[in-house]
């Protein structure tokens, strides 16, 4: 997981039985669809901008 994930995230991924590992990731992009909606997000740091056309 990176390290800016919130302490309280980790916590609760723990309890239900996850397995975290600190690393670092660069260039990170996602899409996320929810209620039928689509959203995006880029890493602030990087390069790339995210868009929903």
């Amino acid at each position: 997981h990176h390290s800016g994930l919130d302490a309280g995230v980790v916590k609760a991924l723990e309890k239900m039985g996850y397995t975290l590992d600190e690393r670092r990731f660069g260039d990170m992009h996602v899409i996320i669809e929810r209620d039928g909606k689509l959203d995006a997000g880029s890493e602030a740091s990087g390069r790339g901008k995210a868009m929903v056309f």
